[in-house]
């Protein structure tokens, strides 16, 4: 086959998208071997506090909470805040 211009070109055109669909497999199957963990099911809190910085770490500190909630959001989990302190 090789001999053949035409079925050689298409050999190696099939080579490649295979060696490119077994980089993928391998990938999934590297993440399929991984343990679950039994606590992925599990609940999770989780806190932000400003630190020093006075209103510029508050602004962050609000930022990255908006920023966790339309994550969990975009994920389909359930949030819920137990308590928060609202600065200017």
């Amino acid at each position: 086959m090789l001999a053949d211009p035409e079925m050689a070109e298409m050999a190696r055109e099939e080579i490649a998208s295979n060696e490119a669909a077994l980089a993928a497999l391998d990938q999934e199957l590297q993440l399929a071997l991984i343990p679950k963990d039994p606590d992925d099911e599990r609940n999770a809190f989780l806190e932000i506090r400003a630190g020093t910085g006075g209103d510029e770490s508050a602004l962050f500190a609000a930022d990255l909470a908006r920023m966790y909630l339309r994550f969990a959001e975009s994920q389909g989990w359930r949030t819920e805040i137990l308590s928060e302190n609202v600065s200017d």
